[in-house]
């Protein structure tokens, strides 16, 4: 049996990092049915509890050292991660010269024939240096080991820093597979005369919606409209003012607004869907639809969905929808790939790259630098006009996507069966 270590997608109460967990399981049990997974965590219990129903196995990240001082938890992970890569080094040298060396930071890789990275966007200095680092690590110690490293279905870049940028560039050429889910990460890795790449899709476009009868009582049954809502409690950090408590209200005034028009003008019904249910760090986003709800004018109009669901259920929501507005990228691949009419509210590249290029969809993805009401109203109108044009576009457009998401599991095949 071939053992899979899953890095860097742990984190089941982000689902958008769950639907990437459980399409990619799914493809790869398809093509390879004698096979097992290991998902490293930062909270063991969570995410042990939310993917045991899916029959996936989950281990902990010791080499992070929680405890009740933030400082000190990052002092100790970063003393346990370092030493975590010199007994790597170690390894490696030592296995030169034919002598062994175990210990248990070692063995959460040495137990694995191949190193899955499945973050979705990480591979890059823009979120900080040290989360650059942190990602990087198991990837390295895959490396130093001599596993099979595959990076799958990512969106790569930009980089901030030159030093950063040639230190990924290294790593890149020692991956044994990567593959890239939208242009603009092909664009520029040739910029930085990478190429070793294949071109696919990200792998979420194959996940399953769970069965309706999951989500009885979510939709309402009568017969206005339904137009599905995703905010992200996170999204104002990346607006002209990086993240201020002015941004963050300005953003909410815009989306209760939003709210109110389509309630009024559209005469349609609004479901609050949340996309990240994490409360660590300030990521929940309930919190900040609970806030739109609560200062929307028609609350009889509006449901917000406050139970944690798993992402093939909220796929499943999402797609009774008839427009869906998101500004979490999964939760509008989710809606995009139900052939839903999608607003996508972008922070990145990733979003103009699959939803935008991809789907040619562009002309309803709105930048988060650039959204004011008007804007997101004037793409909103547009959007609910076309409705029936879109959704025939993406009908016609999903099974090439499915088939190129598809690719990332036949090449990794490939390299388990040679």
């Amino acid at each position: 049996m071939k053992r899979i270590l899953i890095t860097t997608a742990g984190n089941s109460l982000n689902k958008g990092e769950m639907a990437m967990v459980l399409s990619t399981t799914s493809i790869l049990k398809k093509y390879v049915p004698d096979i097992s997974f290991n998902i490293l965590s930062k909270r063991l219990e969570v995410d042990r509890e939310n993917y045991k129903k899916y029959n996936l196995n989950v281990i902990e990240q010791c080499w992070i050292k929680k405890n009740n001082s933030n400082l000190t938890t990052f002092l100790l992970t970063g003393l346990e991660t370092f030493r975590t890569l010199g007994n790597g080094v170690l390894w490696r040298l030592l296995n030169n010269f034919k002598f062994d060396l175990k210990t248990p930071y070692i063995n959460v890789f040495r137990q694995h024939d191949m190193i899955i990275e499945l973050s979705g966007d990480c591979f890059t200095d823009g979120y900080g240096v040290i989360p650059y680092f942190y990602y990087l690590f198991p990837l390295v110690m895959g490396i130093l080991l001599k596993k099979d490293v595959i990076i799958y279905a990512q969106s790569i870049g930009p980089f901030e820093s030159n030093i950063m940028k040639h230190i990924g560039k290294i790593i890149l050429n020692r991956c044994k597979l990567v593959t890239i889910r939208e242009d603009i990460t092909k664009n520029y890795l040739e910029k930085i005369g990478y190429n070793k790449f294949v071109s696919t899709a990200d792998s979420a476009f194959l996940l399953d919606p769970m069965p309706l009868k999951k989500i009885d009582g979510v939709i309402p049954h009568d017969s206005k409209p339904l137009i599905g809502i995703c905010i992200s409690e996170s999204l104002s950090r990346y607006s002209k003012l990086n993240g201020s408590k002015t941004e963050y209200n300005t953003h909410i005034d815009v989306m209760v607004k939003v709210i109110d028009y389509l309630t009024e003008q559209l005469d349609a019904n609004v479901l609050l869907i949340p996309h990240v249910y994490d409360t660590v760090g300030g990521h929940d986003d309930r919190v900040i639809e609970n806030t739109c709800y609560s200062r929307s004018k028609n609350k009889n109009r509006i449901k917000l969905i406050e139970e944690e669901y798993s992402p093939d259920v909220l796929k499943e929501i999402i797609s009774h929808c008839d427009l869906f507005i998101g500004s979490r990228m999964h939760s509008t691949i989710a809606s995009t790939s139900t052939h839903v009419p999608t607003i996508a509210i972008a922070y990145s590249h990733k979003t103009h790259g699959i939803i935008g290029t991809m789907l040619e969809q562009e002309e309803y993805v709105i930048d988060i630098k650039d959204m004011d009401y008007d804007n997101i109203i004037s793409k909103i109108n547009n959007a609910w006009k076309d409705r029936k044009v879109i959704k025939r576009e993406l009908e016609i457009k999903m099974p090439i996507i499915k088939e190129k998401s598809a690719i990332n599991g036949k090449l990794v095949k490939e390299i388990l069966c040679a």
